[in-house]
């Protein structure tokens, strides 16, 4: 009998050598959808999306067929960035369905493990974070009405043990079962002991293998090392960040993705990064779009009429990634204000007034919030009937990047910028702002 089973692996394997890989594929239909649209897959390197690939869908119906299979990693696909839904791809032959208008929200992948085991992820954590905030809103009741608080909060603490408990176990079936999958190496990542040394924080795996650069994995991990190792002093933080890269294989994405990181959080915390760091980056990786990127958006000083506007990539009110650049060919106005600003609101229904006035002639607004919380502004936005599209924060008040970016130390403050991305006024107000657009587009 064991040799006819090792005999059948053989011929397995050789057919496998003799025809080439198994070659998986990603298929599905798409309702509410145009004749003949595009359908774009994009790969994350990083939190970045890069481009992977496209095709034609045919009344709703799409097919990825690569003549080799996609590496593994964490994926979006749909119509662009901002319509899409995320995904693992992991030698699977994946089927999607799917409402085109709304991808993130009707989505469905059937035919997956992977998928199957991370959508429970996300689904339990939300759950986690309703039930938080849920006991954040019971919180002031434990002085009013302590008896009805310690009954709600057993509610509560029922609701969040049940989720927790089930979200353990997943994580036990994955880590001990399933242990081949790609998703199972995502959770591996993040068993980390409370008191592990700096030298084994990172496998040497996750030093090399470009699989943990396919999604903001490796983004995480790197950033809680830096928490935990960084120190308190900005020398020190710095010296610790490039010690940090230094630990990834030389020349691969992970090393790449570690530079770009470092980098980044240095920026964060309100800290230059050294020209050796910058140096030794761009050295190492010339071609890189996404270190490149960075370094444009490094503050330079206060920018002044005649300079090329800094890219800003902010988060959206949904939470999407949205980038300055995008408004290329337009005059943008780029308006540093917050909910908690008086001048900003009073100067708010001005701004409204000249956009709708100009709007149909090649003037957009990007408003960028210095607010600390997601509610108050949005609830902003919707009170000032602030109609433009595009609205970014990232909820870091002052410390905002943006604001350091554009050397911004008070607010409102607004840069004008033309269709080429050149920075053409600062700080126009009222009239002076109308009639500098009456100048250019009358």
């Amino acid at each position: 009998m064991n040799n006819i089973r090792t005999s059948f692996c053989f011929l397995i394997i050789s057919l496998s050598s003799l025809f080439g890989q198994i070659k998986y594929t990603i298929s599905g239909k798409f309702t509410n959808m145009p004749a003949s649209t595009k359908v774009y897959l994009y790969e994350y390197f990083g939190t970045n999306y890069l481009l992977k690939d496209s095709t034609i869908a045919k009344n709703g119906n799409f097919l990825f067929s690569p003549k080799t299979s996609y590496a593994r990693g964490f994926y979006q696909i749909g119509e662009n960035t901002q319509n899409s839904s995320i995904m693992i791809v992991a030698n699977e032959n994946l089927e999607l369905t799917g409402d085109w208008k709304n991808i993130r929200e009707s989505i469905k992948i059937t035919n997956s493990l992977e998928n199957t085991y991370f959508s429970s992820l996300i689904q339990s954590n939300m759950a986690i974070q309703k039930i938080s905030k849920k006991a954040e809103e019971l919180a002031p009741m434990k002085e009013t009405n302590p008896m009805l608080f310690n009954i709600e909060m057993y509610k509560v603490q029922k609701k969040y043990d049940s989720v927790n408990t089930n979200q353990l176990k997943m994580k036990t079936e994955v880590l001990q079962l399933q242990t081949n999958l790609y998703f199972s190496k995502v959770l591996k990542m993040f068993e980390i002991p409370e008191n592990i040394e700096k030298s084994k924080f990172f496998s040497s795996d996750e030093l090399s293998d470009s699989e943990y650069a396919r999604g903001d994995m490796l983004n995480n991990k790197i950033s809680f090392y830096m928490q935990k190792f960084g120190g308190k002093s900005e020398e020190t933080y710095k010296a610790e960040s490039e010690n940090l890269v230094i630990q990834f294989k030389d020349k691969s994405k992970n090393r790449e993705l570690a530079h770009i990181v470092a980098l980044s959080l240095q920026m964060q915390n309100g800290m230059q990064p050294s020209k050796k760091a910058i140096q030794k980056a761009q050295t190492e990786y010339p071609n890189s779009k996404q270190i490149k990127d960075l370094i444009a958006q490094m503050p330079k000083g206060e920018p002044q009429v005649g300079d090329v506007a800094s890219e800003i990539a902010l988060r959206d009110a949904n939470d999407e990634l949205f980038k300055l650049s995008s408004l290329k060919g337009k005059y943008v106005l780029i308006d540093f204000w917050a909910s908690w600003c008086g001048p900003c609101r009073q100067e708010n229904p001005n701004v409204v007034r000249v956009y709708n006035k100009y709007k149909d002639k090649g003037f957009t607004i990007l408003s960028v919030s210095l607010d600390n919380t997601k509610e108050r502004w949005l609830g902003a936005i919707q009170q000032d009937a602030l109609a433009w599209p595009y609205h970014v924060s990232d909820l870091k008040g002052w410390q905002s990047e943006a604001a350091a970016l554009y050397a911004v130390r008070g607010i409102p403050a607004t840069f004008l910028i033309d269709k080429n991305g050149v920075i053409i006024a600062k700080n126009l107000r009222g009239e002076a702002l109308e009639n500098k657009l009456a100048e250019l587009l009358p």
